[in-house]
């Protein structure tokens, strides 16, 4: 029983550090602040819309993305 407990320990030890490490993408905050530099220059609704799609949203992650379909969930 002691080597049966043993294997599945190591078995369950070794699992966790075989995951893969997450990857952090951190674009989008520049990608955000460029965008909102960006459209404090001018006054015109429109093109502050335009701005923000085309500095933020359509150079956005894949989580952006998703972010944009889920809503505020």
């Amino acid at each position: 029983m002691k080597t049966f407990t043993t294997i599945i320990f190591s078995l369950v030890f070794a699992s966790a550090f075989s995951q893969k490490s997450a990857k952090i993408f951190t674009s989008d905050i520049d990608n955000f602040w460029v965008a909102y530099d960006s459209i404090q220059k001018t006054n015109d609704h429109t093109q502050k819309l335009a701005l923000i799609k085309k500095l933020y949203t359509d150079k956005g992650t894949p989580g952006l993305s998703l972010k944009k379909i889920l809503g505020n969930c």
